[in-house]
C-alpha cells in the first residue's frame, strides 16, 4: 500500500505499507499508511515513529 491507502496491522485483516511506509492506526481495524507514525499512536518499534521513540507500544516524544 503507497502513502495515504488504508492498511491494517491486524493478523486477521492484515494489509501491510509499502517500505518505507508504516501502517498508522485510525481505528480498531483500518490504518492509514504514513511515512512514520505520529505521537501517541501505536507502535512496535523505535523506527516507525516520526521521534524514533516507541515506549509501551505508543509512540512517544524524544527524552
Amino acid at each position: 500500500m503507497k502513502q495515504n491507502e488504508q492498511c491494517s496491522r491486524f493478523v486477521s485483516d492484515r494489509k501491510p505499507c509499502c517500505w518505507p511506509n508504516k501502517c498508522q492506526q485510525v481505528d480498531r481495524m483500518k490504518g492509514i499508511c504514513v511515512p512514520c507514525i505520529v505521537t501517541n499512536e501505536f507502535c512496535i518499534d523505535d523506527s516507525e515513529c516520526c521521534t524514533k521513540t516507541c515506549e509501551s507500544y505508543l509512540c512517544r516524544e524524544k527524552r
